[in-house]
């Protein structure tokens, strides 16, 4: 569903110029727009994506250790989330798998 004008929320910022023109060039090159790729690092960082986590640790200044922390942290939130199924979700998950797989 495409989102009206009055969803959307302008962002800006500054950087250096040849930085600008370095990223400008590079999205290019991936056939990204810079809009297209600025929403979808946002997107990763507010979802908590393990492919961002380094990066956000190596901006930080983090150690690898704090990265690593973080993704089992993540890891951890994962699993919970898997404990607050209810029967029928884990019976359905188990018809899922055996329709997929009929030779297990």
């Amino acid at each position: 569903m495409p989102t009206k004008p009055d969803d959307k929320s302008r962002l800006v910022f500054l950087i250096e110029k040849d930085l600008h023109d370095q990223f400008r060039a590079s999205c290019a090159e991936d056939g990204l727009s810079q809009a297209k790729f600025i929403n979808g690092i946002v997107k990763a960082y507010v979802e908590k994506s393990r492919n961002i986590i380094k990066v956000v640790e190596k901006i930080r200044g983090s150690s690898k250790l704090d990265a690593r922390q973080r993704i089992k942290n993540l890891d951890n939130e994962t699993i919970k989330d898997f404990y607050e199924f209810d029967d029928n979700e884990i019976e359905n998950i188990f018809d899922k798998i055996e329709e997929a797989n009929p030779d297990l």
